[in-house]
This record gives structure tokens, sequence and C-alpha cells, in this order.
């Protein structure tokens, strides 16, 4: 399988915008925590130097990482039983 190489100052920039307009194209992951999400997630973000970007979630999963089971902060049940948080990278890993 082909991969794209990525521009890691781009993908950084992205991340600190929370540019939604990256989301599908690469995950972002946090070695420290051991977790990747999208792009434009809205948790705190981590020190550069714990970052890694993944073309796919495949390929985050493949490192050892995995999704947050719910972001800080937003769960479904705090916001008076709302739709339950799900993350655009969950929904692109199936």
């Amino acid at each position: 399988m082909a991969t794209t190489a990525i521009d890691e100052e781009a993908a950084g920039g992205g991340v600190l915008a929370r540019d939604r307009a990256h989301d599908g194209r690469f995950v972002t992951g946090v070695l420290t925590t051991g977790i990747y999400c999208r792009p434009s997630c809205g948790a705190r973000h981590p020190a550069r130097a714990n970052v890694r970007f993944f073309g796919t979630p495949d390929q985050a999963r493949a490192a050892g990482l995995r999704l947050p089971a719910l972001p800080a902060g937003r769960s479904g049940a705090r916001r008076g039983g709302r739709r339950p948080w799900t993350c655009s990278a969950r929904r692109t890993s199936r």
C-alpha cells in the first residue's frame, strides 16, 4: 500500500488552528496519552514533541494508539442527554 508523505509543518498548523479542512487527510497521535483523533479535535493541544501524524487510523492503531473513550468535557450526558460525542476519526476508521 502506498503512503503519502505528510507535511508536518502544515499538519501541525492545521491542528493548532483546529482546521476541519484537514479532517480525513490524517489523524493526530499523542504518544504520552496513547490516543489519536482528528486534526480539528477540541481537546487541549499536546506538546509538539509528543505528537505524530498518521495517514490513516489503521496506521495509528498499528503504532499502538487508540481512540479516546470520551473527550474531556464533551460527554453527551453532560449536555443534557443529547447525542453522544463521536470522533470523526472513529467514523472514518470503520
